[in-house]
């Protein structure tokens, strides 16, 4: 008897399974931005770009783009986003310091990564103090809620490599 409540119940679990019914792996990858790395939908790409005083370039999804920009010339501590427009989170990794502003709204602003080394003093283009060694990133483009969210969790996998 036991048997055959047995069967019973597995042909009820496969039958109640159809072949319409999709199972969504989300598939990641590490990728190296300089100093950091991130995880990225398996889609995603990278391009490398090369700026006057620093060096750019794009992380590059089926939907939207992240642009970035590693030099001499971050914000460091002096990134102040207002509370009014975004959600601040700051985290420390050794001597670096992970900045993160979530857009309250994204369809009006762009969510933003600030990394940096707090060791080091500023460095400005001619030896000045203008600005500090980093990565800054952020959105291009107007997000839905949906694309916000999977942006702030690829920022929030920032890590030095």
């Amino acid at each position: 008897m036991k048997k055959i409540y047995t069967l019973f119940l597995l042909l009820l679990v496969f039958s109640s399974c159809s072949k319409d019914d999709e199972i969504i792996v989300n598939r990641f990858k590490s990728i190296q931005v300089f100093a950091y790395e991130f995880n990225v939908p398996e889609d995603f790409t990278v391009e490398y770009l090369q700026g006057a005083d620093s060096s750019l370039g794009r992380i590059i999804g089926p939907e939207y783009t992240l642009e970035f920009d590693f030099g001499f010339w971050g914000p460091g501590p002096n990134f102040n986003p207002s509370t009014d427009f975004f959600d601040f989170e700051e985290e420390p990794f050794g001597n670096h310091i992970r900045q993160i502003a979530i857009a309250k709204n994204p369809e009006t602003h762009s969510t933003v990564i600030n990394f940096y080394n707090s060791e080091i003093q500023p460095t400005g283009f001619l030896g000045g103090s203008e600005g500090y060694i980093g990565l800054f990133m952020n959105t291009t483009s107007i997000l839905t809620e949906e694309q916000q969210n999977d942006v702030v969790e690829i920022l929030r996998s920032g890590r030095l490599y």
